[in-house]
């Protein structure tokens, strides 16, 4: 790794930090083909989301079932690579991130095509449900 990507890696540490995301969050550098099919550095930012999980009774119409999936966001470190906006990428989904399996579920079977940078609004909206989960806690 050249000096520019090791400042750029950083900045992708420091803007995850500011929304403490670190310990959700994990970090790594890796060689992978670009677009040209040269091997060059790629930074992977890797973090558990939650999905419907894909079955062949899908076509049964059977109820849907979420996991726990490990994502990824990939992005190749070459001279137009911004720290910042990869960093961004990522924190545009922080409540997502964070957020209980329980709340992302309900969220996702009340808004089946919604994206998850939206949930902060719909989980506003549905304080009421997440309070109520708290009292049964």
């Amino acid at each position: 790794m050249n000096s520019k990507q090791t400042e750029e890696f950083k900045k992708v540490v420091l803007e995850l930090d500011k929304y403490d995301l670190n310990d959700h969050v994990s970090l790594g550098i890796g060689d992978a083909e670009n677009e040209s099919g040269k091997k060059t550095k790629h930074i992977y930012a890797y973090w558990l989301d939650t999905v419907a999980a894909k079955k062949s009774v899908d076509m049964l119409h059977l109820p849907v079932h979420y996991i726990l999936k490990e994502v990824c966001k990939c992005e190749e470190m070459n001279k137009f690579f911004s720290g910042e906006l990869f960093a961004e990428g990522v924190n545009t989904k922080v409540a997502w991130i964070k957020a209980d399996h329980e709340d992302k579920i309900a969220y996702l079977k009340a808004e089946p095509n919604a994206h998850p940078a939206l949930f902060p609004a719909w989980l506003e909206g549905n304080k009421e449900l997440v309070r109520k989960k708290l009292e049964k806690n």
